[in-house]
């Protein structure tokens, strides 16, 4: 049983390492995809205008100052 005990440790300081990095990566995903967005609703901010973001996804950009 205390032999189990050092594979126990390691293979959760490996499983926290794997979650630090998955969390790491989807943090700048997020964060990468948030500018794009800020950039093309700043590059069409007319007012009462739509912007299109993609094909099938349209803001309304009635009363939006950016």
């Amino acid at each position: 049983m205390s032999q189990w005990r050092g594979v126990l440790h390691r293979l959760k300081c490996f499983i926290r390492l794997i979650d630090f990095l998955v969390m790491e990566l989807l943090r700048r995903l997020v964060l990468a995809a948030l500018r794009t967005l800020l950039a093309q609703v700043k590059a069409s901010s007319v007012q009462g205008i739509v912007c299109f973001i993609s094909c099938n996804f349209y803001i309304y950009l009635q009363n939006i100052k950016v």
